[in-house]
């Protein structure tokens, strides 16, 4: 019925099949009616949260393949910086980073615009740098940090422009349209997302020390996505217990990109096992990341097993299903 649905002009069969086919592993046959669904409702969702769920089991490979599947469908200027996110990190693939993040920023994601100046910045072009800050302080407080060791002089000269200008500007500019709660509420966004930069620069930096304590205020002050970063910043010092604690506590509170990014981090024995606590924690995409890794490894039977039956709730592959005879 969803075939002759979708053949009828059904976006909604087309999706649904896509996703179908996503599961039980035919990316090919996925992408090609997600696409179809894409082209006829005009925005490319169904490839987009294909994107992020292979991004949040850590198989990055395959999250950059539909991410440039949804950019080409014509995704939306956040799906352009993820996707830039993931290829940043890759010499080879720099360009291509810097040109979908300038392209975010002109399709309407200004946070891509201090990864643009980061980039300028780590290329040496503090010209252009400082030009794409303008007299936005939160940039300039950002790229000050970047020119702290090369040139301390430049770096206190932004640092003072940033500050002259932040201190002239309101937090919020005064509206009817909002209410005194949720101007307050808008404030202290805005303070976490300059927190955010501040944090980045200093990792960026190697002020991994201040980077990690301004991560923990962040926390506290419950902004899920430094859960993530902390994570990542406790295992990249060697402190895997610790960001497995952090992570699958998360996980129970329903925040499962830390320990997504946590699985992507391990290898082996240790991703597997790390999997399978993914799957347990509620997160699905993990079970079908599961399966595709015994696949990968020749394991038919178990993949086959994970695909059809799950997990058992110690995490074991769960046994073909029995069912009592009716007498």
């Amino acid at each position: 019925m969803l075939w002759i649905a979708a053949a009828g002009g059904n976006t909604d069969s087309l999706e649904t099949l896509a996703v179908m086919r996503h599961d039980l592993g035919d990316y090919r046959g996925a992408e090609q009616l997600a696409r179809q669904a894409a082209a006829a409702v005009g925005r490319p969702r169904i490839l987009t949260d294909f994107a992020r769920g292979a991004k949040e089991v850590g198989d990055y490979k395959t999250a950059i393949r539909w991410y440039r599947a949804a950019v080409d469908a014509g995704a939306d200027g956040w799906t352009m910086r993820d996707l830039a996110d993931l290829l940043v990190n890759n010499p080879k693939n720099s360009a291509e980073a810097e040109r979908l993040y300038r392209a975010a920023v002109a399709a309407g994601c200004q946070l891509a615009l201090a990864d643009v100046i980061s980039m300028r910045a780590h290329a040496g072009d503090y010209e252009e740098a400082e030009q794409l800050a303008g007299d936005d302080p939160d940039n300039l407080f950002y790229l000050a940090h970047f020119r702290k060791r090369g040139n301390p002089q430049e770096a206190e000269r932004m640092r003072q422009k940033a500050a002259t200008l932040e201190r002239r500007r309101p937090l919020v500019e005064p509206t009817p349209i909002f209410s005194a709660a949720e101007q307050k509420q808008y404030i202290a966004e805005k303070q976490q997302a300059l927190q955010r930069r501040q944090t980045m620069s200093m990792k960026e930096a190697g002020d991994r020390d201040g980077a990690g304590r301004m991560l923990r205020t962040l926390v506290a002050a419950g902004d899920e996505h430094a859960v993530t970063e902390l994570t990542q910043l406790r295992a990249e010092a060697g402190d895997w217990e610790g960001a497995e604690r952090l992570s699958r506590n998360a996980a129970a509170a329903g925040y499962q990109e830390a320990l997504s990014r946590l699985v992507g981090m391990r290898q082996g024995s240790e991703r597997e096992r790390l999997r399978r606590i993914a799957v347990d924690a509620g997160n699905l995409y993990a079970l079908s990341d599961l399966a595709h890794s015994f696949q990968n490894d020749g394991r038919e039977v178990e993949a086959a097993r994970c695909r059809r039956y799950g997990l058992e709730v110690d995490g074991t592959l769960a046994e073909p299903w029995e069912w009592p005879a009716i007498e």
